[in-house]
């Protein structure tokens, strides 16, 4: 589990939030589901304690998932990726197609297979069914790579996969090309279970016979019967049939691991989630509470207000019941000694300047640790005969009144070359590589290592990760960025783009690296990652990509382009007037005739969904009106835009004309995916 440090601070006075953690891993011991939610300011401590609640649940054998959002990341279920990771379940994002069950079959070790049916004609090699048998007697195939979860036992053969699930004396084989998903091995259990729950006297799995008048065999073909495991994926083209897939399948996945071993998802920084992960979120604490199942969740309070994703998530959580919320906040005045020493060690700090310490930090963790380091710093206070002591009068002290203040003057007093280096890393983001470091900054990698080191052992800005480097806290890269001036901001996000296109890197960061330089690359970027989102039912994600396109120059292709995908992802959530608005306003900005009659002829399509016919049909008549004397698609547009306004009103004779009229269009103009 990358995101948690193997040595961690200890814990400071937070016995009740402790208390409250063990509850709800005791609930989710005995199949009780839970989400916890923990809420506060920055710098409060929510990071360390869903730390500790991952660290709680590793004593108690649960299987751990943490994962982060990051601001400056809008690639979708981002934090869910790393904590699905740490639970062997990434695999599910990667969206494959359902697998093709080639056969199925009931083994018993004292008989063997005892039923089985095969696809006709296309059934599984031989050497896999004799590979698969060969490890249910007790011998390994050498060509076959095994990883057994549970019941479950799964064999990698070349193209093909074999999954047995071990019942009551029995064994159910399956055989597929591809590979199998939760649904799969979800349906395979039910196969287990109907054998198992047989009535008793009639149930002889061992001779094919299940109940009365009911044969093993007629289980298994009825389930390779029913289509559904062709290895087609009839989803594909629906974004909404495809993200209900993917959420459904990490459930199940969570629910199938939670029966070898309680599992625990945590997800810091909810503030800066994308609405999918929130989505994702929503979800699976509804359909995990009859699990071994335990969600942690961790936001900034003052930012819940801000971010209307957050706040209608939370919203949503409310009514199904689900969170149990726990406030996180800044510790009490009788901690403060005991703290100062978590992060000085050893001292004789007087109680007068403590007083003064908790006043000003409210008790906040970060905020007192940054004041320390910067006096520290400073030289106010000072090591001697091995203790830390107050070296300058308390009225001479400069204590920030913010904790943002406080992270500001720290870096201030960092060498030329580490603040140079620290500077390139906050536009980096709050997480990046040392090679990626290295191309923003300049420098050769091997050097950049060699400073990154300083700021993690002697600065404790940064912190290593499992695959690099992070910020020890967001506001650290928050305060850092915000100094930036503009042109070095520009200078390094470029940088950044390009060292991520050229590596392959998400597009969606690559958009964001070039849209904060204002770089006329980001367009093409920003229309692909938009795209994309689309197709994954992120339609609030495609808003945000398609809204900061267009805060850039754009050609005449990139405008329509643009103006068409967000007045269709409002439309697709429901927001109708405001794709009528934005169609509206790329009206105003495109001049090309087709362009505008596309345009035109889908506001019309907008109103005929509204309801509203006689706007539909004006709008549909303009777009016609444009491309009369053309052959094109936007007349085949325009036209069946106009038979949609005729059928609506009921007059069925011109709206079948307008319609054969649009197809004949489409076929002139070879437009096969409008036809």
């Amino acid at each position: 589990m990358a995101a948690v440090p193997v040595e961690l601070p200890p814990l400071v006075d937070r016995q009740e939030e402790v208390a409250r953690i063990a509850e709800a891993l005791d609930a989710a011991e005995r199949g009780e589901g839970r989400l916890l939610l923990l809420r506060g300011e920055a710098g409060c401590g929510k990071t360390r304690l869903a730390q500790e609640a991952a660290v709680q649940a590793q004593r108690r054998a649960f299987a751990t998932g943490f994962g982060t959002a990051l601001s400056e990341s809008v690639v979708p279920y981002h934090p869910w990726r790393e904590a699905l990771d740490g639970l062997g379940l990434g695999r599910i994002l990667e969206e494959n197609p359902p697998p093709r069950l080639l056969g199925l079959y009931v083994l018993v070790s004292e008989d063997g297979i005892t039923a089985k049916v095969e696809r006709d004609g296309k059934g599984p090699p031989p050497s896999a069914v004799a590979a698969a048998r060969a490890y249910v007697s007790g011998t390994r195939a050498p060509e076959a790579e095994v990883t057994e979860e549970g019941r479950l036992s799964f064999l990698s053969l070349g193209s093909h996969r074999a999954i047995i699930h071990r019942g009551d004396g029995f064994q159910i084989l399956a055989i597929v090309e591809g590979r199998e998903d939760e649904a799969f091995l979800s349906d395979v259990r039910g196969i287990t279970r109907e054998l198992e729950s047989s009535p008793g006297e009639s149930r002889v799995v061992g001779k094919a016979k299940v109940g009365p008048g009911t044969s093993a065999e007629a289980v298994l073909r009825r389930f390779l019967e029913m289509g559904k495991y062709e290895g087609i994926d009839h989803v594909r083209g629906d974004p909404k049939l495809r993200q209900a897939r993917l959420f459904e399948q990490v459930a199940l996945g969570l629910s199938r691991k939670s029966e070898a071993s309680p599992q625990l998802v945590a997800v810091d920084d909810l503030q800066w989630a994308n609405p999918l992960s929130l989505a994702l979120l929503q979800y699976v604490a509804r359909n995990t509470r009859e699990d071994r199942v335990l969600l942690v969740g961790a936001y900034r309070v003052e930012e819940a207000g801000l971010r209307p994703h957050l706040k209608d998530a939370l919203a949503k959580l409310e009514q199904d019941r689900q969170p149990a919320g726990l406030l996180v906040s800044g510790l009490p005045r009788e901690e403060m000694r005991r703290l100062a020493e978590v992060f000085l060690g050893p001292h004789a700090l007087p109680s007068e300047f403590l007083d003064l310490l908790w006043r000003e930090t409210q008790g906040y963790p970060l905020f007192i640790r940054e004041v320390l380091r910067g006096l520290q710093d400073d030289g106010a206070i000072r090591a001697r005969a091995g203790v830390k002591r107050l070296d300058r009068r308390m009225e001479l002290l400069a204590i920030p009144a913010r904790v943002r203040e406080a992270i500001r003057i720290r870096l201030e007093r960092l060498p030329k070359g580490e603040r140079r280096l620290l500077d390139a890393a906050a536009a980096c983001g709050t997480r990046f590589t040392a090679s990626l470091l290295a191309k923003v900054a300049g420098g050769d990698e091997a050097g950049v290592l060699s400073d990154l080191i300083s700021l993690v052992r002697v600065h404790g800005l940064l912190r290593q990760t499992e695959d690099g480097f992070a910020f020890d806290h967001p506001a650290v890269q928050e305060v850092a960025y915000e100094a930036l001036p503009a042109d070095t901001r520009h200078a390094h996000h470029i940088a950044a783009a390009q060292w991520l296109e050229l590596v392959g890197g998400p597009v969606e960061d690559v958009a964001e690296h070039y849209y904060r330089a204002r770089d006329p690359h980001a367009v093409p970027k920003l229309i692909e990652a938009a795209a994309e989102s689309v197709a994954r039912y992120g339609n609030v994600e495609a808003i945000r990509l398609y809204e900061e396109a267009l805060e850039l120059p754009l050609s005449p292709s990139e405008t329509r382009t643009v103006f068409e995908g967000l007045a269709a992802a409002y439309d697709t959530t429901g927001e109708r007037d405001r794709a009528l608005a934005i169609f509206r306003k790329g009206l105003e900005t495109v001049l090309g005739a087709k362009d505008r009659a596309f345009l035109l002829a889908r506001t019309a399509l907008v109103h005929v969904e509204k309801g509203e016919f006689e706007p539909a049909s004006r709008e549909g008549k303009a777009a016609l009106s444009l491309v009369e004397s053309e052959d094109c698609q936007e007349k085949a547009l325009a036209l069946f835009a106009l038979g949609e306004a005729a059928r609506g009103t009921g007059r069925s004779t011109d709206a079948f004309d307008f319609h054969a009229g649009a197809l004949a269009m489409r076929d002139r103009v070879a437009d096969q995916e409008g036809t």
